[in-house]
């Protein structure tokens, strides 16, 4: 998966608990220890003054490679040049799905920094004499650093489809960072703070001559933020306007490595396939872009099956009703 998990000491005469479960790559400087698992999930840069580890991906790369005149460089190594340009607020100039993890090796500082939509995780354990932290749950607990008792108020909310506390785990002593949210630890002390951002200007559309031309550049200039000229794409066509949007703006960008996919219930009853069934409208778009179409059926997949998938993502157990939607397609584009 490309997880990571590091340890650090708040004090560094003290005594911390070693890793009993480690990734075959291990790095150790100052007071800090990690060990990581490279995938394609996962970026990783290290010099002589920091090391950055960043889960997830960045849509801005590629703005911010010309607006700092960078030269081409993986997205850990470009988080580590804006923390080095500016410590305290280098983290504003972020876009994308991601969590990542930066020690300063100068100031022995750690800053931790969860996106605002919080689709990439961060775990940790804040302890008296130090702190871990894991872009997986399973890591800290397998890892045997302190002894884990049952969260009952976050099982009782899982039971109940409800939730209180994003922060909770199903374990006492595991938090979970909240999204748009950083962690900084220096000279021992833990502080936790809410990234701040430009309020959004309201009613800004006012005044402009032309607003759907203009969303319309907007909504392209957004898509070609994602640097995906050399990847192959896959999208979920639902038939719905999201992705129907997504999958037309894709085509008029000028992209050809793309395949379209949906899951269907062609195998339904007619009158129940006339509720849930979108194959008509998934077929009306893909044939007005021309990219290859793949229909997924949902015959014989059973929902319940990827309750229990899911917890080899999510190490807990997770209220994901349409995971096997996902699962089904994702296994015909790895096809």
């Amino acid at each position: 998966m490309g997880d990571f998990i590091g340890v650090v000491k708040k004090n560094r005469a003290c005594k911390v608990p070693g890793m009993s479960s480690k990734f075959p790559a291990m790095l150790s400087m100052g007071s800090a220890t990690f060990s990581y698992d490279i995938s394609f999930h996962l970026s990783i840069f290290q010099n002589d003054k920091a090391i950055c580890f960043m889960s997830g991906f960045l849509s801005n790369v590629e703005e911010l490679k010309r607006r700092y005149k960078l030269e081409k460089c993986s997205e850990a190594s470009l988080i580590a040049q804006l923390y080095a340009a500016n410590r305290e607020n280098f983290h504003l100039d972020l876009d994308g799905n991601f969590s990542i993890c930066l020690y300063d090796k100068i100031n022995d500082r750690l800053t931790v920094v969860r996106d605002k939509f919080g689709s990439r995780p961060i775990y940790f354990i804040n302890e008296l004499n130090f702190f871990a932290l894991s872009t997986s749950l399973g890591l800290l607990v397998r890892n045997n650093l302190v002894p884990m008792s049952l969260n009952k108020e976050a099982f009782m909310d899982f039971m109940l489809f409800q939730s209180r506390n994003c922060t909770n785990t199903f374990y006492n002593e595991i938090k979970r960072l909240d999204p748009r949210y950083l962690i900084r630890i220096e000279d021992g002390v833990v502080s936790t703070s809410k990234i701040s951002t430009t309020p959004p200007i309201k009613n800004k559309w006012i005044g402009i001559k032309n607003p759907i031309r203009r969303f319309s550049e907007i909504f392209k200039e957004s898509i070609q933020k994602s640097d995906l000229s050399d990847k192959n794409i896959g999208i979920m066509l639902s038939g719905g306007l999201d992705s129907s949007a997504i999958s037309v703006a894709i085509k008029n960008i000028g992209f050809t490595n793309v395949k379209t996919f949906s899951a269907n219930f062609t195998h339904l009853p007619k009158e129940s396939r006339d509720l849930s069934d979108e194959t008509k409208f998934q077929k009306a778009v893909s044939s007005s872009i021309g990219y290859e179409h793949i229909f997924c059926s949902l015959e014989n997949v059973l929902p319940l099956k990827s309750i229990h998938s899911t917890l080899d993502y999510y190490d807990e157990p997770t209220h994901f009703p349409n995971a096997y939607v996902w699962d089904t397609i994702c296994e015909a584009a790895k096809d």
